[in-house]
């Protein structure tokens, strides 16, 4: 498995930079677990899983399986070690042994000893490992086909001829895989491996990679051995495993295939027509191949996320793939916007994969950014990329305005604090930075660091210092004020971000631009992280010389820096706006003046402001009152424009406005008139 580098060599790279970084890392987790059980001690690296199962669920019974490993692994340190430490959880293991494999050497097995609390299994041997050396440990082991939708979890569904049917899948991430099988269960420890299933004849079995061979049927159980080829090196929560009896759509020229239940496969073809065009749009973007030799979708009935980008088999909410025209007509995106965050995912999130869970929001910032950005590649008409501001960035600004927010990358060792990890800024705020920084580096260079990323990093690990040090090299050819790095790392570091105040003096044409931490509750104490100062992009533009394409920042605010002066000479009847195309994830205030021009601009011609920044002054002008920032008088003068705007994006900021007043109204005697008065200005 290669990936092509950005200059379209298939070289070696020289990563020993990178090698020792991950070792340091691994090496601080370890002396991190020394203290505590929730992190694995740093003892060996694995190399391979040969994992065989057998399931027990196809007539409704039993729904247990029983596994076999036999795991390849080296010493982390020689002569250091005597035991391996793997993630274990209602597994109960029936025989384990370790052996030597260059020598062919069994070697005595001490212990083995299950810790429910850290769900660590401990296997200790009579000999310290050798760094130079592979080692075997082989276990036979059963464990349970679930019903709580994590792990290898059991479902189904009533087929056309009302027969129950039954089906297995999993659902390994964050930290499930350890359900499925003894592994090393945390993202940095990456391994190939290979899976083979003894299942009954007339299901479907179905994994990470393509099938490698199906054996006859054997005379006393009627099973049939199904073998997977070895997948690359990846992280356990990617490997996957599906037995049904599903129907599917597949193609002659591609090797993608859409799954579902056999009733429902014809809601399907929308997802299995768009699966190769936004696989298409992210290889030009990425200028690489499709990483894997095949790609299965199921619809499945159930599912706990609402999708999981399981390598070479994604899994989706049958309500996130399948379509028909009974469904309302926006419906009809969620398909490829889906589709999309998956595909994203294989170059980012499954090749290049976060070093820990701290950083979960590198892989789903990238994904959430790409889920619109792709499907506008497909279809321009769609507008993906101005539904992201009315569906991310404006809900990542207010939920990352409250006193209690914290930030995208946050600390997490226990199993509850890992599980949270997966809600949230993550998917909003994480999306809108990306979006920032292409903005301030350009699409050009940010598309270029974002490739020499996949490349330089595939089939390893990042962390944000390597993730930013890509992208520092176009910031320098650009001659930003600061690394990317440090630009960063306070807006993913920290909680909040600020809003600008603009205050314009109209005689001596000097505009004064400060930032403060922005909070929804006006009233809140200030406290050491709500005086945070961030590195700001400042782009904007004029009524005289009105210019919304060009969203390169026109000057920064720097994270010492709380306030500049601007000179530029503007008649009293000139207007200036702040942050093009939202461009930056800021809030702009204005004195009142220049808000009564701009309110002014939209009532006489709404489209010489672009509509993306006629979302951000509605929005804006809410959240501002709402903070005691603005008064509503000048929020309700904004409003009545709407009765000249045609454009549903600006109309979605407003609603989601005004529905927060009336819902805070609701028991107030004054709620009808503010009835009254929304009618009056929609």
């Amino acid at each position: 498995f290669k990936f092509t580098s950005p200059s379209g060599s298939q070289e070696p790279v020289n990563l020993n930079l990178a090698s020792a970084m991950k070792l340091l890392l691994l090496l601080f987790i370890s002396a991190v677990s020394s203290q505590n059980k929730n992190i694995l001690p740093f003892t060996i690296f694995p190399l391979h899983y040969d994992i065989k199962l057998t399931p027990y669920f196809e007539n409704g019974l039993n729904f247990t399986f029983a596994g076999e490993l036999s795991l390849d692994f080296k010493p982390a340190k020689h002569n250091a070690y005597s035991s391996v430490v793997l993630h274990m959880e209602d597994v109960r293991v029936l025989s384990v042994g370790v052996e030597d494999v260059s020598a062919s050497k069994q070697a005595d097995v001490v212990s083995a000893e299950y810790d429910p609390d850290s769900q660590w299994y401990n296997v200790t041997v009579n000999e310290v490992f050798a760094v130079d050396k592979v080692y075997r440990l082989r276990c036979s082991y059963v464990g349970l086909i679930r019903e709580d939708r994590r792990g290898l979890y059991r479902s189904s569904y009533v087929d056309q001829e009302g027969v129950q049917r039954w089906l297995a899948v999993t659902q390994l991430r964050p930290i499930y895989a350890r359900r499925l099988v003894p592994c090393l269960d945390e993202p940095h420890y990456k391994a190939t491996f290979k899976v083979s299933v003894l299942a009954l004849p007339g299901f479907t079995v179905l994994s990470n990679m393509p099938q490698k061979s199906i054996s006859k049927a054997d005379p006393s159980t009627g099973r049939v051995l199904v073998m997977f080829h070895d997948t690359p090196q990846m992280s356990t929560f990617l490997l996957a495993l599906a037995i049904f009896n599903f129907a599917s759509l597949k193609a002659t020229n591609h090797p993608y295939a859409t799954w579902a239940v056999p009733s429902k496969i014809k809601e399907a073809e929308l997802a299995q027509l768009m699966v190769p065009k936004v696989v298409g749009a992210m290889e030009e973007l990425t200028a690489s191949k499709f990483p894997l030799p095949k790609m299965d979708q199921l619809a499945l009935p159930n599912l706990e996320p609402v999708a999981m980008e399981n390598w070479g088999m994604n899994t989706y909410r049958e309500s996130n793939i399948l379509y028909n025209d009974k469904l309302p007509a926006r419906q009809i995106t969620n398909v490829p916007r889906f589709t999309s965050h998956e595909v994203a995912h294989y170059w980012i999130g499954n090749s290049v994969t976060i070093a820990w869970w701290d950083w979960l929001w590198i892989s789903e910032a990238f994904a959430m950014y790409l889920e619109y950005y792709l499907p506008q590649q497909i279809n321009p008409n769609w507008r993906m990329m101005d539904q992201l501001i009315t569906d991310l960035v404006q809900p990542g600004l207010q939920g990352d305005s409250l006193t209690t927010s914290i930030p995208l990358t946050t600390h997490v060792e226990t199993r509850a604090a890992i599980v949270a990890k997966f809600s949230g800024l993550t998917y909003t705020k994480g999306p809108a930075l990306i979006r920032m920084v292409e903005h301030f580096l350009t699409p050009d260079k940010f598309k270029e660091g974002f490739r020499h990323l996949l490349y330089y990093k595939a089939l390893r690990t990042v962390t944000p210092e390597e993730l930013w040090s890509f992208f520092d090299i176009q910031g320098a050819r650009m001659r930003l004020p600061e690394k990317v790095t440090n630009i960063m790392k306070k807006w993913t570091d920290l909680p909040g971000y600020p809003v600008i105040t603009v205050t314009r003096n109209y005689k001596n044409f000097r505009i004064g631009v400060k930032q403060d931490r922005f909070l929804q509750d006006g009233t809140a104490r200030i406290g050491t992280n709500n005086k945070t100062l961030w590195w700001v992009p400042l782009s904007y533009t004029t009524k005289s010389n009105c210019n919304f394409s060009n969203t390169s920042p026109s000057l920064w605010l720097c994270d010492t820096c709380k306030s500049l002066v601007v000179q530029h000479e503007l008649s009293d009847s000139d207007w200036i706006i702040f942050n093009i195309q939202i461009s930056g994830f800021y809030r702009v205030n204005y004195d009142l003046k220049n808000w009564k021009l701009l309110i002014q601009q939209l009532k006489t011609d709404k489209n010489i402001i672009h509509v993306i920044n006629r979302a951000q002054l509605l929005d804006d002008a809410l959240q501002l009152a709402r903070a005691r920032k603005l008064n509503y008088r000048t929020v309700f003068d904004l409003l009545s424009y709407l009765r000249f705007e045609d454009d549903f994006i600006p109309w979605t900021s407003a609603f989601n406005g005004l529905d927060f007043l009336e819902i805070r109204l609701t028991g107030y005697s004054i709620l009808p008139k503010f009835k009254v008065l929304k009618y009056q200005i929609l």
